[in-house]
């Protein structure tokens, strides 16, 4: 299901200019407004069901990010100075705590396999320092940084919903 996830926000992102463009400005394209809406519910209301037996503070930081993404989405980024505003801020926590449900799963296969999540560790890392490089090179938040700070997301969650629980 991840891939397909990745595969529809490449696609979305694609809509327009794919470097300087970000999902933000497909939303705002009247046709693809309600697809973006659809896409970024059903993301959230997917993993909210894959996720929703674990631990509490996972729980708690997986209702945090839908919401925030749900706000984010539904608030329009126009030429009002708030709504600008409140868009990036939603939009942002919702990525600090997609982040928080990263390395939390990382954390907690710590407890089980050590070796394991010192590798994942690794991975995370090199996905943040090649977004922190996508975004010194390019100057800004851009397509390409949102879909690979997505993937990287949607593949460390369902990499975690596919290991065999305890």
């Amino acid at each position: 299901m991840g891939i397909i996830f990745i595969v529809v926000a490449l696609f979305l992102s694609t809509r327009v200019d794919f470097i300087n463009g970000n999902m933000t400005h497909t939303a705002l394209l009247p046709e693809y407004h309600y697809i973006m809406i659809v896409y970024i519910a059903t993301l959230a209301l997917y993993y909210l069901y894959r996720l929703h037996n674990h631990d509490h503070i996972l729980q708690g930081l997986l209702y945090s990010c839908a919401f925030c993404l749900f706000v984010g989405i539904l608030i329009p980024y126009t030429d009002n100075l708030f709504y600008e505003h409140a868009h990036i801020f939603f939009t942002s926590l919702g990525s600090l705590f997609a982040i928080g449900i990263v390395i939390r799963m990382i954390d907690r296969q710590s407890l089980t396999n050590y070796h394991k999540a010192m590798v994942e560790r690794g991975y995370l890392t090199f996905v943040i320092a090649l977004l922190s490089a996508i975004f010194f090179f390019c100057g800004q938040f851009n397509g390409l940084f949102e879909v690979t700070g997505l993937s990287a997301f949607v593949l460390f969650v369902e990499y975690d919903m596919k290991k065999p629980r305890n």
